[in-house]
């Protein structure tokens, strides 16, 4: 074996059957914390262990990390419906790979996954079963760094204004280019510049 490499975690592996984020999202509305929260809440704390889910009803929130020049990058955008979290490097003992702050005045259900474990966890046979929301979220924030790779900045912003058709009205321009990956300058310019048409194509 490597030396280099550690065993994995085979509590991690096994998941319950039939467990969809549906009734997930039942439970933590019953049993979750209704909070009302600030633009600019921090939820999460970069590289800070929580064990906290997050159910966002209304609003929206910005996944952010730290690059190698200290600045601060906006990795995934979240609105209302959704879930949140950084339960992994939770249950790892890890610090929370991303911090989650909210980008509007929000209405969010916080559950403590530590203090519902009947609901979360189960052990059968000397086996832990863990619920599979986890590769759910994971699988989103895949999904917007594959697209950081494979869209241009005006593809991204494309496909964000189709998804939420008010974001610029709703969010600063500057949080926007963060996630799209340019300037807000440049981004203002793109915003601004008139389209091309078939009456001015040959002036």
């Amino acid at each position: 074996m490597n030396p280099n490499l550690l065993p994995p975690n085979r509590d991690m592996d096994i998941y319950y059957p039939n467990n969809g984020i549906d009734e997930l999202i039942e439970y933590i509305l019953a049993h979750g914390t209704r909070l009302r929260v600030k633009r600019g809440t921090v939820l999460v704390h970069e590289r800070q262990s929580s064990a906290a889910l997050h159910l966002i009803r209304r609003g929206s929130v910005k996944c952010v990390c730290t690059d190698y020049k200290n600045h601060q990058r906006v990795v995934s955008l979240m609105f209302a419906g959704e879930l949140v979290g950084n339960f992994i490097s939770a249950r790892l003992n890890e610090p929370a790979p991303f911090g989650v702050v909210t980008l509007e005045d929000c209405v969010i259900y916080r559950i403590d996954i530590q203090e519902h474990k009947d609901f979360f966890e189960c052990d059968c046979n000397g086996k832990r079963f863990v619920r599979a929301f986890t590769e759910h979220i994971a699988y989103h924030h895949l999904k917007s760094y594959l697209a950081t790779i494979s869209l241009s900045p005006w593809q991204r912003l494309e496909v964000l204004q189709e998804r939420i058709p008010d974001i610029l009205q709703r969010i600063s321009r500057r949080d926007v280019a963060a996630f799209i990956g340019v300037s807000p300058e440049s981004m203002s310019r793109h915003l601004n510049a008139k389209p091309e048409t078939d009456d001015n194509k040959d002036i």
